[in-house]
């Protein structure tokens, strides 16, 4: 790989086989309203990176490797119980209701680790879990019904987004086990 390549990263909740599918099933029930997104795609965006300089993952890997030192006590999970037509994303998402104080905590300090490093992100108000199920909505869709999926929590991913002919394919480059 040449030095100089720009990698489009992000860090991200990766579900479990059992969890895909339930989120899988959830997307397929909503895509007469636009583009589901396909299974292999479908996460929990924690940060985003966008382009990074190859010479700087040795950064990014160290700024998880502080956050994973993060102990809680006892397993947590996200618990996605609504489904919401964001209009103007043209999105329809499913959302939890309540973060978890662990998930803000990881998130927060994936943020500050980051930024000690010289990393800039993009600010944004408050963390919201959510997945996105359907893009490119079409005008004057629906959305009902209910959908519950528990999501126990107990690793992190950095994911690289490329584009490609299927569109965008994510790779996890590591994961990171929560102690």
């Amino acid at each position: 790989m040449a030095e100089n390549k720009n990698l489009r990263l992000f860090f991200a909740l990766w579900p479990t086989d059992a969890v895909r599918a339930q989120l899988a099933a959830a997307a397929q029930s909503y895509a007469s309203c636009g583009r589901a997104i396909a299974a292999r795609n479908l996460h929990i965006t924690l940060v985003f990176l966008g382009a990074v300089a190859q010479a700087r993952l040795a950064a990014v890997l160290d700024a998880a490797q502080s956050t994973q030192k993060l102990t809680f006590d006892g397993k947590f999970s996200v618990h996605l119980d609504a489904v919401e037509l964001w209009r103007r994303s043209s999105l329809i998402c499913l959302t939890a209701g309540q973060a978890p104080p662990q998930l803000l905590t990881i998130v927060g300090r994936l943020g500050a680790e980051l930024r000690e490093r010289g990393f800039e992100l993009r600010e944004r108000e408050t963390f919201r879990p959510h997945v996105t199920l359907v893009r490119d909505v079409a005008r004057g869709s629906k959305v009902a019904g209910a959908v519950s999926v528990p999501w126990p929590i107990d690793s992190f991913a950095l994911v690289e987004s490329k584009v490609g002919q299927r569109g965008s394919e994510y790779t996890v480059l590591e994961q990171w086990r929560l102690i």
